[in-house]
Formats: C-alpha cells, sequence, structure tokens
C-alpha cells in the first residue's frame, strides 16, 4: 500500500511537472497587455482578461489560419487512416516474412517527434524551391522544342530529374531513381497547388 501511494505521489508529480507551462501559458493569456512587462513578473494576473481569448478568435486573420490548419489536419487524418487501416488489417491477420522488421520500423518512426520529420521535408521543399526558381527555366527553354513534340509530356522529365538531383543534393534525402524522382516530383506540385489554393494571399 505504501508503494502504491509512492507511485501515485510520484506520477502526480511527473503529471504537475508535465501540466506546469500550459498552466503558465494559459495565465499569461489571461492577463492585459500592460502586465506582460511588469518587474518582477507575477504568476496570477492582478486582472483577469477571459476576453483574450474572444478577441483572438475574432480576428479574421486567426479565422483563416484556424480554416486551413483545420482542413490540413482533416484531410491528413483521412488519408492516413484509409492508407493505415487495410496494412493494419493484413499485418494483423497475416505472416509475412520481415514483418518483425516492418513493425519495428513503424514503431521507431512513430516515436521520432514530428518536428523533426517537418524541418527535413521543409528544408527539401526549399532547395527544390531554389531549384525550379533557378535552373528549371533554363530547362524548359532549352528543351522546349521536344516539349512541343511530345505535347508537354516532357516536362515530367525535367521535374523528375531535377527531384533526382535535390536528392542526391541532401543527405539523408534518398530518391530511388529517375520514376521514384518523377512520382516524386508529381506528389510535390500537388501539395504546392493544394496548400496555395488553401492559404490565402495577402493584398
Amino acid at each position: 500500500m505504501t508503494r502504491r501511494a509512492a507511485l501515485a505521489g510520484l506520477g502526480l508529480l511527473v503529471a504537475a511537472a508535465l501540466l506546469a507551462p500550459y498552466a503558465v501559458m494559459l495565465l499569461t493569456a489571461l492577463k492585459p497587455e500592460a502586465e506582460l512587462r511588469i518587474t518582477p513578473p507575477r504568476l496570477l494576473p492582478l486582472e483577469w482578461r477571459p476576453q483574450n481569448f474572444w478577441v483572438v478568435v475574432r480576428d479574421p486573420e486567426f479565422q483563416s489560419w484556424l480554416r486551413v490548419s483545420l482542413v490540413v489536419a482533416l484531410t491528413s487524418t483521412a488519408l492516413v487512416v484509409l492508407a493505415a487501416v487495410p496494412a493494419a488489417y493484413h499485418t494483423a491477420r497475416h505472416r509475412f516474412a520481415g514483418r518483425g522488421a516492418f513493425l519495428f520500423l513503424v514503431l521507431v518512426t512513430q516515436m521520432f517527434a514530428p518536428t523533426a520529420l517537418v524541418v527535413g521535408l521543409y528544408r527539401e521543399f526549399f532547395v527544390l524551391g531554389l531549384i525550379n526558381t533557378l535552373i528549371r527555366p533554363i530547362l524548359v527553354l532549352l528543351t522546349l522544342p521536344v516539349t512541343i513534340l511530345t505535347l508537354g509530356l516532357f516536362i515530367f522529365v525535367i521535374n523528375g530529374l531535377l527531384f533526382w538531383a535535390v536528392g542526391s543534393y541532401i543527405s539523408g534525402f534518398h530518391v530511388d531513381g529517375f520514376w521514384a524522382g518523377v512520382f516524386g516530383a508529381i506528389v510535390y506540385s500537388l501539395i504546392s497547388w493544394a496548400l496555395s489554393a488553401l492559404i490565402p494571399k495577402k493584398t
């Protein structure tokens, strides 16, 4: 009984330590702007301002960001569920060579923070954006006769070669051959088009 009480107390201490930053953020959000810079700082507000949340919610830019975030989150969740359910069913019902390694790989990838994965993708898109800006127009101009003869299909070849080149340029990012580069370039173009359509342009 004493051991169980000690473990419960330890769990409460760990939970309090993990929740403390969120409590500080909540209390800070409830302060008026003048109290954010007082010295020495106070944990509890002198004047409580719960209407700060209403001001943020009514902001048109916040509403736009929230709408885009919801669309991206719901769409990505639906795609993940759509792809994961058949894979999970097959993995649970059937035994196949490499099943243990596959499950271990899934477990390991879930242990990485999403931010660590997004940073790599951002770096990849950033470099690819530079390549599209500087090199792609030159290649399109030089190969214009071939592009016209192939009714524009040669553009996929150019995009695939550029994506393949970026994969060989960035350490830790590998594109397995030309056709993988073509497929990656198509996926990248679709993602770029979707984001440009969802995110409103500032005027």
